[in-house]
């Protein structure tokens, strides 16, 4: 009699792992076709992402043509910008300015005198007691003018040597500094404004102690008589333009020239020449950054539609009627004549053109410097911001288009939101799949076991079966 187990089956030659798993592997058979359809819906919101950076971009672009910045930047250039600097904002007034400097801005500078070995202060002995009062204003001659900020006062102590004092002007951290000069084996004080300009000076009156002198070798009050030196005198910046006599307290003209500074940097022997021009580098890069990210917006749009008919390979957005928009209406934008109240009316007159390939080059170089030497034209040709009356510029008008892509519940954005519930959906499909490949999995064990656990009965009473018979033909045979 044939055993069951001779039969491939049973538990001795039952392969349950191997049936379970190739049961299994035909409930996940979908998950091959889901996860094809989860690559090219990644693939496509990859390349979104790219549309929307590459749109925002030239929004940016658009945006910088909006500015009136970009049509009102000027520059300044001296003919001698070692002694005459000069720097413009857009509001400068274009022009030709002769500057002529005869004197620079200083602050008051007092030294401790040298005339003899006894003007020197010892490095370790207390130069005497009381206070030094040091007083901010100007000189006029010897007459001396306080200004309004309080006195600086400082207490000596009968034990400060001339470093201590120093330290001690200097910690007030106002109107004065102070340092000190080892020389011939004694020290020099040396006190200087802090700002210059003529306001800038001061005067240092003394207050000593009868008990501990000495403290008026440090006095000054602008006399011959005075204690300390004077050694540079505080002053203003004196300079005329175009004839005209200007000063300032420091070193910078600020605003002589409308929206012009001037930084000099010593007097000058002949009139240094100073010309505030438009400065149309500004304009021609936000010209040229906008053709340059329209053609990065431009290539992605067309790999994104592309199909190569030998390959029979499709970009990712090949016939989508929203990325067809996108593309077709941007090229007819920028291809368009406007009335915007300038006398350009296209692209093509500021010397770019549109070429085979929907792409934008500047190919007539000259045309354009012709137009960016009046800047207020070419801004009326891309914008209206600013400016009253005229109809929306080109730049407005791509801003508000490339807004409908991006902005919430603009056609990219909506694009967007799309894929992503299209590859939730797909991921929440993988789910279930893998969740009933899992069920049918415990299934499919569960039932195999019971199958191998009877098997395995069947075939013990096969054995035995086969042995009572064999026994039962044995006896016979006697």
């Amino acid at each position: 009699m044939a055993s069951i187990s001779s039969l491939g089956i049973g538990s001795s030659g039952l392969d349950i792992r191997s049936i379970v798993d190739q049961l299994v592997k035909l409930e996940k058979r979908p998950l091959a076709q889901i996860q094809s359809r989860v690559t090219v819906a990644e693939t496509r919101i990859s390349a979104l992402g790219q549309l929307r950076s590459a749109v925002a971009e030239f929004q940016d672009a658009a945006r910088a043509l909006q500015r009136p910045t970009t049509y009102s930047a000027t520059q300044a250039n001296s003919s001698a910008p070692n002694l005459v600097s000069a720097r413009s904002a857009v509001t400068a007034l274009p022009g030709i300015y002769s500057v002529s400097v005869s004197q620079i801005a200083q602050g008051q500078t007092l030294v401790s005198p040298n005339n003899s070995p006894a003007d020197l202060f010892s490095p370790t002995a207390a130069v005497g007691a009381g206070t030094l009062t040091i007083q901010m204003g100007r000189f006029d001659g010897p007459s001396f003018t306080p200004g309004i900020a309080s006195p600086l006062v400082v207490d000596v102590t009968d034990t400060d040597t001339l470093v201590d004092v120093a330290r001690k002007i200097n910690e007030e951290g106002r109107g004065v500094s102070a340092s000190v000069i080892n020389v011939d084996g004694g020290q020099r004080l040396v006190l200087r404004s802090r700002e210059t300009g003529v306001n800038q000076a001061f005067t240092v009156a003394v207050a000593e102690s009868p008990l501990q002198p000495g403290l008026a070798r440090l006095s000054f009050d602008g006399s011959a008589s005075s204690s300390l030196e004077r050694t540079v005198t505080a002053q203003n910046t004196l300079a005329t333009v175009d004839g005209i006599a200007v000063e300032s307290s420091n070193a910078t003209l600020s605003d002589i020239i409308p929206g012009t500074t001037l930084t000099v940097s010593g007097p000058t022997s002949t009139p240094v020449t100073v010309t505030v021009q438009r400065d149309t580098a500004v304009t021609r890069k936000a010209v040229e950054d906008f053709v340059s990210a329209y053609n990065q917006l431009n290539a992605l749009l067309a790999d994104a539609l592309q199909f190569d008919p030998q390959t029979k390979v499709a970009g990712p957005f090949q016939g989508d009627v929203t990325v067809i928009n996108t593309q077709s209406a941007l090229r007819q934008a920028l291809g368009q004549r406007l009335e915007t109240g300038s006398s350009f009316q296209n692209l093509s007159q500021l010397g770019i053109r549109m070429q085979k390939d929907g792409s934008l080059q500047i190919e007539d170089n000259e045309r354009l410097t012709a137009a960016l030497a009046d800047p207020q034209n070419v801004r009326r040709f891309f914008t209206s911001s600013g400016q009253t009356g005229g109809s929306a510029g080109l730049a407005d008008r791509l801003v508000d288009f490339t807004r409908s892509l991006l902005d919430e519940g603009g056609r990219l954005s909506q694009k967007q939101q799309s894929l992503n519930g299209v590859l939730d959906q797909l991921r929440s499909q993988t789910d279930r799949v893998n969740q009933r490949a899992q069920a049918a999995e415990e299934r499919l064990l569960q039932q195999f076991s019971r199958l191998d656990a009877n098997l395995a009965q069947l075939n013990a009473l096969n054995q035995y079966v086969s042995q009572q018979i064999q026994a039962w033909n044995n006896t016979n045979k006697k």
